[in-house]
């Protein structure tokens, strides 16, 4: 039954049940209550049939699926490890392809997970069908060294406090550059020393700025002051440090210093409403 669509079998069980009322019907006259009672007999047969048949190609689904999920998942830690894939492969017939996709995950709780009324495992189902929508390719070759950056990436994004959403490698060559270890990482992370020591939060206000894109708006709305305090804070940093952060060679240096310290003996901090610990990572095969 394992090759075969359940809509086929159904269809056939039916078209039986038609076939032989017609065959009893056209060889005997029948009363209404005859009619009635032998209709009703042929609803049984059906339903017990479709029942049986259905019940039977379900349970040998799931063990096809399972037999599945178990050799995909021998062979993706296979793959994580760096280890011979050849014969798993060849053994449960899963084909090896040229690249696949890393995606280090942070996972927020969705609003649904919350509502009693859903059931949690199709709530879990849909949340991961939604996160396959976007990866990281890496050759095959290369899988280890692309799940240890792409978690690297991860934990940049939390201890940078960037805001959640996709990013891709490319979207953080820079930051991730810069927080290699080195003495040009301590140098820039030495820039920010002269705000440690000022009263009015410089510090805090340009890290929250430069999240925020630079918005003055929205950087006065999270810290709970004026705009106009914000200004201030900004002329203030650019009085201390000698780079204005609201100059293009200023800002750049700034936020290189903001990226490089927060590496600086920084532990990292979590995301908003996310669980920072490592997920094991998606691998899809790459279109």
């Amino acid at each position: 039954m394992r090759d075969t669509e359940i809509d086929a079998i159904l269809h056939a069980f039916h078209e039986g049940v038609a076939l032989c009322l017609n065959l009893v019907h056209n060889q005997a006259q029948f009363d209404r209550k005859a009619m009635l009672d032998s209709f009703r007999t042929a609803m049984t047969i059906s339903d017990l049939l479709c029942t049986t048949a259905t019940r039977a190609y379900m349970r040998e689904h799931r063990n096809v699926a399972t037999e599945h999920h178990t050799a995909v998942h021998t062979l993706t830690s296979a793959l994580l490890a760096g280890q011979p894939t050849s014969t798993l492969s060849r053994e449960s017939r899963i084909p090896i392809a040229e690249s696949y996709s890393v995606l280090a995950l942070s996972v927020p709780k969705h609003p649904s997970e919350h509502d009693s009324r859903l059931d949690a495992t199709v709530v879990a189902r849909r949340k991961l069908r939604r996160l396959l929508a976007a990866l990281v390719p890496a050759k095959t070759a290369e899988i280890p060294g692309a799940v240890e950056r792409a978690h690297e990436l991860l934990d940049m994004v939390a201890r940078l406090g960037s805001a959640a959403g996709l990013y891709h490698f490319n979207d953080l060559a820079l930051e991730y550059q810069l927080t290699r270890p080195g003495p040009g990482r301590a140098r820039l992370g030495e820039l920010l020393t002269p705000l440690e020591r000022t009263p009015e939060l410089l510090l805090e206000t340009l890290r929250v700025h430069i999240a925020n894109n630079m918005n003055r708006q929205r950087t006065a709305h999270l810290l709970h002051i004026h705009t106009n305090t914000v200004g201030y804070r900004l002329r203030r940093i650019a009085q201390i440090t000698g780079l204005d952060p609201t100059a293009v060679s200023g800002l750049w240096q700034l936020r290189s210093a903001m990226i490089a310290r927060s590496f600086d003996n920084t532990p990292s901090t979590e995301l908003p409403a996310t669980d920072t610990k490592r997920h094991h990572p998606t691998l899809a095969r790459s279109a």
